[in-house]
């Protein structure tokens, strides 16, 4: 019997919150049939960014995000934006290489914070597959919303919402706990380190997730490891 899509969403989004290895992760994500598609550029509920990518949903649930090879410069060249400095030495159509390499070498250094991610093909193309963030949001969205913590104390402007301005002066003002703030300083640490190491081109906090722990992820990898792909 054939579930409604609905249904399916439902139950992948929900599989999606439980605490599994990466090797299940992984081979749920390398071997499970892919069910659904959609772009992220159609999503209602995500920002999608420059390059395609596609939220799918795969057989005996799990969702993830699926980049085809990234031909970057045609991509920045449409939506009319400089390519990030070094970027230019990313061999073309690689993109799912480097997102992969990216979850790699996180985790040869200790630190895990990019989600599982695999090469596979899908209909006759080499994509990558990493795994959707369910329980994270983006981090500026996030605090914004007020999701870890008032921002009534936070500048405003006139229509209420939260004046940014410096980004990372933004994040650590809006939390007050010590503890919760010295573990989120401690892993945006370690973001900025492996993104010098892995010559990330386009590390930001629009590809920053933040999990009710203080946890971080690492996302949208696919101006990084330029010097690692031939190593995967």
């Amino acid at each position: 019997e054939q579930k409604d899509p609905a249904q399916v969403a439902a139950e992948a989004k929900a599989w999606g919150k439980f605490a599994m290895s990466h090797d299940v992760v992984i081979s749920h994500l390398e071997t499970g049939r892919i069910v659904q598609q959609e772009s992220l550029a159609e999503a209602k509920d995500v920002e999608a960014g420059a390059t395609e990518s596609y939220r799918v949903t795969i057989e005996g649930n799990g969702r993830g995000i699926m980049k085809p090879p990234a031909f970057h410069d045609k991509i920045h060249a449409q939506v009319g934006t400089q390519i990030a400095e070094g970027a230019g030495s990313c061999p073309i159509n690689t993109g799912h290489l480097r997102e992969k390499a990216t979850y790699h070498a996180y985790n040869m250094m200790g630190v895990s914070k990019v989600p599982p991610t695999v090469t596979r093909s899908h209909e006759g193309l080499p994509v990558s597959v990493q795994q959707w963030s369910e329980t994270k949001t983006p981090i500026l969205a996030g605090i914004t919303m007020g999701k870890f913590g008032s921002v009534e104390h936070l500048p405003k402007y006139k229509d209420g919402n939260p004046i940014i301005g410096n980004e990372t002066a933004f994040i650590l003002s809006s939390i007050k706990e010590p503890e919760r703030k010295e573990k989120l300083i401690a892993s945006m640490k370690e973001g900025v380190a492996m993104a010098i190491l892995t010559t990330h081109n386009d590390q930001h906090y629009g590809n920053v997730m933040i999990g009710d722990d203080m946890s971080l992820s690492f996302i949208d990898n696919i101006l990084s490891s330029i010097n690692l792909i031939s190593t995967t």
